[in-house]
Parts: structure tokens; C-alpha cells; sequence
């Protein structure tokens, strides 16, 4: 979710609150997304912080969606399922690696006007 979204779940409780009853709800994986600034991840297993790829945005229509999408895609291209995804998210270098690659194709879109148009394929996306 973004940061704005974060905001608008959590009202005026904390974030952190917010998202430990998130994460007491059997969620194994929160992406905190916030433009430009710090992405955030957090499961049971690790959690941290990644710098994203810094690029000049055009229009952020299609950003979560191609964060979202290249995130799903890097996990079935692995054969990632929900009995292997604690493994993943054990691995801190993995988790991050598959961070990346979703940071690159929300950058690759915001760096486009246009909502379907602005989507990466794979061949766009450098990790």
C-alpha cells in the first residue's frame, strides 16, 4: 500500500499499530510505498528499508499497479507459493531482490504518461 493509503487505514491510530493488526491478521507481507522516499516491507521474518530507484515522474497513474504486478510476476517466475513464501521472506537478500525488481517497474511507469500504456514488459525493466 502507499503511504497515503497507510494513512487513511490507520486514522488517528499509529502506523505501527495499524500495522501489527494487519499483520495479526494472517498478512505475511506489507509494502509500504511512498514516491520517491524510503519503501518499507515488513513480515514476521524481516522487515527493513530500500531506497528506490530515482527517476523523473511524468504521471504516477500506473505506478502501484506496476509495483504490484512486477512483484507478483517475480514471485510466480520463481514458483513462489504460499507453503514457499517463508522461505522467501526469510531471506532477506531474495525478499529485497524481488522488492527491487517491483521498484523498477513502478519507476519504469512513472516515468510515462498513461495508465496501460506506461506498464513495463520485461524486457524494460532492469533490475
Amino acid at each position: 500500500m502507499s503511504i497515503e493509503e497507510l494513512d487513511f487505514v490507520a486514522g488517528d491510530a499509529p502506523h505501527v499499530e495499524t500495522l501489527g493488526k494487519i499483520m495479526a491478521a494472517d498478512v505475511r507481507l506489507i509494502l509500504i510505498t511512498d514516491g520517491g522516499n524510503l519503501l518499507r516491507y515488513f513480515s514476521a521474518e524481516n522487515s527493513g528499508e530500500m531506497t528506490p530507484i530515482k527517476v523523473k515522474m511524468v504521471d504516477a497513474t500506473a505506478a502501484g499497479d506496476a509495483f504490484m504486478g512486477g512483484l507478483l510476476f517475480s514471485l510466480v517466475e520463481q514458483n513462489i507459493t504460499p507453503n514457499s513464501l517463508g522461505g522467501l521472506l526469510a531471506n532477506q537478500v531474495a525478499l529485497e531482490t524481488n522488492i527491487r525488481f517491483a521498484s523498477a517497474c513502478g519507476a519504469h511507469a512513472v516515468q510515462r504518461a498513461g495508465a496501460i500504456s506506461s506498464l513495463p514488459s520485461r524486457l524494460d525493466v532492469i533490475t
